[in-house]
Formats: structure tokens, C-alpha cells, sequence
């Protein structure tokens, strides 16, 4: 079998096994294609690291014991990305849901170069999604934040993302 084969074979059975654990999570079974989308946002995590701009972080908010992480965690993988404390302050909320298991966090965030991808809420959102564009949407979350990273790096926009062109 060529070794092309044997590679995309790999991804199939990786992306099954975790649209399996979704649907098991979340206990129902998604009105779309769960894998396919998954197979996608894979593609999307791959290509925004590789393109992203040398010398920055590239940092993704995973579940944490199957579960979407809590605050503290959001901010211990920040941490763990080599962020600051006053970056984490600021950064971990925007990605966090509160107490009661509610919200509606980021999917992503581009600061400073640096892009957060928030793959506890991807996930999420492809698994529970009621139709394809939501779940395209959160899919390709990781080449939106490049993106707007690349743009700020050029001087294209502000802080805020207003144009300056």
C-alpha cells in the first residue's frame, strides 16, 4: 500500500474515533457530518501552524479529562504556551464558558502574532452543529485566525481590526 494511502488511512480512523467520542459525549448524534468536518478543521490546525509567522505562538485550548476546560485550565495550557500572566488575564476568559457550563467562547484568537485556537469550542460546535455552515464555519476557525494575525503583522489593520489601507 503506498505510504499516501496508508497516511490518509491514519486520518480516516483518527477522525472516526473522535466524532465517535463526540457523539458519545455529547449523547446524540450530529445533524451533519461529524467527521467530515473534523477531517477539515484537522487540515485547517495544520496549514495555519505551518504558515503562521516564525518567532510566534501557536497555542491550542484542549478538553481536559473529555471535558471542556475550565477556566483554570484555559489559563495553565496559556501558561503552558508561554504567555504571560497579564496576557492570560486578559486572554482566558474570551475562551472560557462560566460556572453553569454557558457562553459563548472564541474559537480562536490572533494577538499579537500570536494565535489561540480554542479547540474545546471548535469541537463543540462541530459536534452540536445543526447544519453544515456552522459547522464549516467552526471548522476552518484556524485559517480565519491567521488571518487576522497576518494582517495585523502587516500593518493592514489595527488593534481593533479596522482597516489602515
Amino acid at each position: 500500500m503506498p505510504k499516501s494511502k496508508k497516511i490518509l488511512g491514519a486520518k480516516n480512523k483518527t477522525m472516526a474515533e473522535k466524532a465517535l467520542e463526540l457523539k458519545t459525549r455529547f449523547g446524540r448524534q450530529s445533524a451533519i457530518d461529524t467527521q467530515k468536518y473534523l477531517g477539515l478543521n484537522d487540515f485547517a490546525n495544520d496549514a495555519a501552524m505551518v504558515l503562521s509567522a516564525k518567532g510566534k505562538k501557536y497555542v491550542k485550548i484542549e478538553n481536559v479529562n473529555d471535558k471542556y476546560p475550565s477556566l483554570s485550565d484555559i489559563k495553565n495550557q496559556l501558561k503552558e504556551g508561554g504567555f504571560s500572566d497579564a496576557e492570560i488575564e486578559t486572554l482566558a476568559p474570551k475562551l472560557a464558558i462560566d460556572e453553569t457550563g454557558t457562553g459563548n467562547p472564541s474559537n480562536g484568537l490572533a494577538d499579537k502574532g500570536n494565535i489561540i485556537i480554542n479547540q474545546a469550542a471548535i469541537d463543540t460546535r462541530i459536534a452540536t452543529s445543526n447544519n453544515s455552515s456552522d459547522a464549516a464555519y467552526a471548522a476552518v476557525a484556524p485559517l480565519e485566525e491567521l488571518f487576522h494575525a497576518d494582517l495585523r503583522d502587516k500593518k493592514m489593520v489595527d488593534k481593533n481590526g479596522e482597516s489602515l489601507v
